[in-house]
């Protein structure tokens, strides 16, 4: 009777395993299936991320802000293409640390910045600047309070 008892216990200690097993792992797998069955492969590592614009997506934007000529759009495709290729080459580089590719995708960003800078009007240029510049950077600065410069009075320390 002892053995049957400690067979069960085995037993329902299990199930109840495989149960917490479960209940971790289903929402993992549901997440793997939903990316491997995406439109056009596309996955997101996580749920809800902001998604990057696509090229043509960038050159419309672009375009209409910018109001830009067609010869202007074709120089800037090019631009964005060849961003974006050396961004790939980047990413695919196994040799490279974390540190050293983000200063790498940086120097190509600012590269391509220049690039298009280099193709617009000055009237497209002050637009574009400000485009580029984060939404607080045209905010007025806030006055920082006066910072106290007394030294920090000693501590003192208990008597034994």
């Amino acid at each position: 009777m002892g053995a049957h008892r400690s067979v069960c216990t085995v037993s329902a200690r299990i199930s109840v395993g495989m149960l917490i097993t479960a209940a971790f792992w289903i929402p993992i797998v549901q997440e793997v299936r939903a990316q491997a069955s995406a439109p056009n492969g596309v996955r997101r590592a996580v749920p809800y991320r902001h998604r990057a614009m696509s090229m043509d997506e960038q050159l419309g934007r672009l375009t209409s802000r910018l109001s830009l000529t067609t010869d202007q759009q074709i120089k800037i495709r090019r631009i964005l293409e060849h961003r974006q290729a050396l961004a790939m080459q980047v990413k695919a580089e196994p040799s490279l640390s974390a540190i050293d590719r983000m200063l790498k995708l940086q120097a190509n960003n600012r590269a391509a910045v220049d690039a298009i800078t280099s193709e617009l009007t000055d009237t497209q240029r002050q637009t574009y600047q400000a485009m580029l510049r984060p939404p607080d950077a045209s905010a007025a600065p806030k006055p920082q309070a006066p910072r106290d410069t007394a030294p920090a009075p000693p501590v003192q320390q208990a008597a034994k």
